[in-house]
């Protein structure tokens, strides 16, 4: 093999291997290694690896993966218009189920009551001074001898009162003080989980920096033997230059006086045998002339000398031929036992090859581990900050409670004290009406009028007083205690319809514009073992925190670029679902059945900007053959790694050349997906 060929097929194994290097670093799939001979190169002995891959025929389908929550079909806050009173009984708790009508909670109504029979009272006198003279004493005297008896009975039941409040405070205390253990329990649980999570995260992370090391070294080991591969083919080159040149050189020389040594022997040994004939016929001729046998004489003596001198030369020559010929066949010997040493150490270099492109698979899935891992300890760390938040809450409550429980005897007993000097001053009070009866002069028409608007006030207020459920569904938040002044507007209890459910999840800015209403999604809960099927019912035309659908659902995270999505499960409800569960959900963009596909990196870009790709042929020896065939295709479905392709002449089966690294970086196949 000449050297200048010899060193165009190193360059063209050299780069071949680099681009298999490249792509496997970086491709899933199965992809066929193969030596090839290339067509447009048949009379060249040069042999180069390339990459095969086969059409095959597969279904194919574009989905986008995102973790969502289950939620309500719908849900309705209550609320009342009162403010300022106290949270006699609530009614429910989070989890209870409501019907339309049922009552949720029952506010204090005393100061309404007492108001209400206040404006009664007003009303009744009102009408009275339209009907009645100022000389009625005695109907004012029988109001002053009611309202003694009315105001001593509420006396007694603020007392009665008062005393049931202390008997609430005090449970109330022992329930926040259960509430306050549990809490601290929880907190020690939370701790728990941290610890080990974060041992985990360590674990994972001594993990990351044995398999860098690993793959380090096995980095290293790979670009040595490479070092190597690269050296023995400069040495062979050198030895091939060596060789051509003796050749050329100091083997021909000796060669050619060699053969020239042999002529000159043979003409002088001819030379010889004829003055020795001729030597001869004169001395067998007795009458030959003495001069001539003289002369013949001579002309043998000088052949003689001829002879020998060309014997020696021969012999010189021959020598020198022997010592060329053994020297260029220690060259070739040199080149041959290189050759065997490149090919040995290719196969290693091919071998630590596989070892680096192992051991970095290792590193990132380690990394890929400790990722996980990290993110389980904040999860972890987020519970124990919300598990401690919430014990300080609860044993502010259990302190809060204690102090009421005094300040609820106080307020007993205060009352008690009310109550007997409110006997005292309604026993002055009858007293004082009976004398002071002719100083009353009742309001004439409008304060009829104004009375009965405040009876109508605050008979409106008793019905405010009572809440009901404003439709059947399941109580998820509750925002009052029993026992709490109430203030407008606060809610008291959240009312979800779970007869059916939704998921709820949002998609960031640069999946949003794949998606769309109407398509096919697939539901994944832990507490559902089979998959749910459903349908993309909402898709948000603005991000998160600026849509204002219910106040309910609005983000309180403010503005985002992620925009919110709602998805309806079709079907039957599903028994195990419940409000607030976590769901994994596949978002299905396009599918395609049965249709040929090939590894992305197969589809070359031509200079028009037509995609095409290059057929692989076998040669009589099996091996692969670049024919150099462009088969045009267009793209169909692109997932991650394989793409749908249509072309004529495209075949199930048929082999296909993956371009190396240099052309695949100068080839675009980012056409996109065929409309």
């Amino acid at each position: 093999m000449k050297i200048k060929e010899f060193l165009s097929g190193k360059r063209t194994k050299v780069l071949v291997i680099t681009s298999i290097i490249l792509i496997a670093s970086v491709t899933v799939g199965t992809i066929n290694y193969t030596r090839i001979t290339h067509a447009s190169a048949a009379a060249d002995e040069s042999v180069s690896m390339i990459e095969t891959a086969e059409v095959t025929r597969q279904d194919l389908k574009k989905t986008i993966s995102l973790n969502g929550t289950i939620t309500a079909l719908d849900s309705q806050s209550v609320a009342s218009e009162l403010t300022g009173v106290k949270i006699n009984s609530l009614k429910v708790r989070v989890g209870d189920r409501v019907k339309k009508g049922d009552v949720i909670a029952v506010l204090d109504t005393t100061s309404i009551e007492k108001s209400l029979a206040q404006a009664k009272e007003a009303l009744e006198i009102a009408k009275k001074k339209d009907s009645l003279e100022l000389a009625t004493a005695q109907r004012n005297y029988d109001a002053a001898v009611e309202t003694a008896r009315i105001q001593i009975e509420r006396a007694e039941r603020d007392a009665q009162k008062a005393d049931k409040a202390y008997n609430d405070a005090v449970a109330a205390s022992d329930a926040a003080n259960a509430e306050n253990s549990s809490a601290e329990s929880s907190v020690n649980d939370m701790t728990a989980a941290a610890s080990g999570a974060k041992d985990a995260a360590g674990n994972a992370a001594a993990e990351v920096t044995r398999s860098d090391d690993k793959y380090s070294k096995a980095q290293e080991a790979y670009e040595t033997a490479n070092k190597d591969v690269g050296a023995l083919a400069d040495s062979i080159s050198t030895l091939k230059t060596d060789y051509e040149a003796f050749t050329k050189g100091d083997f021909t020389t000796a060669s050619d006086r060699f053969s020239k040594a042999g002529d000159d022997l043979t003409a002088a040994n001819n030379a010889l045998k004829d003055a020795e004939s001729k030597k001869t016929e004169l001395d067998s001729n007795p009458d030959a002339n003495p001069q001539d046998v003289e002369n013949a004489q001579g002309v043998l003596d000088k052949a003689r000398t001829d002879a020998a001198t060309a014997q020696g030369v021969y012999d010189e020559a021959k020598q020198n031929y022997e010592n060329a010929k053994t020297k260029l066949e220690g060259i070739q010997s040199a080149i041959s036992t290189a050759e065997g040493q490149y090919e040995a150490a290719v196969k290693a270099r091919d071998k630590k090859e596989k070892k680096m492109t192992k051991a970095q698979g290792e590193n990132e899935r380690a990394k890929k581990d400790l990722e996980e891992k990290q993110s389980a300890l904040e999860d972890a760390q987020t519970n124990l900050a919300e598990a401690k938040t919430k014990q300080a809450e609860k044993e502010a409550d259990a302190k809060s409670a204690k102090e009421s429980i005094q300040s609820a005897k106080d307020n007993a007993e205060k009352a008690k004290e009310e109550e007997e000097d409110q006997k005292r001053e309604n026993g002055k009070t009858v007293a004082d009406s009976k004398d002071s009866f002719s100083e009353t002069q009742l309001s004439q028409g409008s304060s009829t009028i104004q009375a009965q608007q405040e009876v109508d006030k605050y008979e409106q207020e008793l019905e405010k007083a009572t809440i009901v459920a404003p439709c059947d569904g399941l109580v998820t938040s509750v925002g009052v205690k029993e026992g709490g002044i109430y203030d407008n507007g606060n809610e008291i209890a959240l009312i979800q319809n779970d007869s059916g459910y939704k998921v709820t999840a949002t998609v960031d800015q640069y999946d949003i514009c794949d998606i769309k209403e109407g398509m096919k999604v697939t539901i994944k809960t832990d507490s559902v073992d089979n998959e749910m099927n459903g349908t993309l019912s909402f898709v948000s035309p603005i991000p998160q925190g600026a849509a204002s659908q219910n106040s309910q659902e609005q983000s309180s995270s403010g503005t985002s670029s992620d925009y919110p999505i709602e998805v309806s499960i079709d079907g039957g409800m599903e028994d195990r679902l419940r409000i607030g569960m976590t769901a994994k959900i596949t978002i299905l963009q396009q599918e395609a059945d049965n249709v040929l596909t090939v590894p992305d990196s197969c589809v070359q870009t031509a200079e028009d900007g037509s995609l095409y790709v290059e057929r692989a042929d076998l040669d009589e020896n099996g091996n692969a053959v670049a024919t150099g065939e462009h088969i045009t295709v267009s793209y169909g479905i692109k997932t991650d790694y394989y793409v749908e392709v249509k072309g004529d002449g495209l075949e199930e089966g048929m082999n296909l050349v993956v371009p190396s690294y240099d052309e695949f970086m100068s080839t675009d196949t980012t056409g996109g997906v065929e409309e």
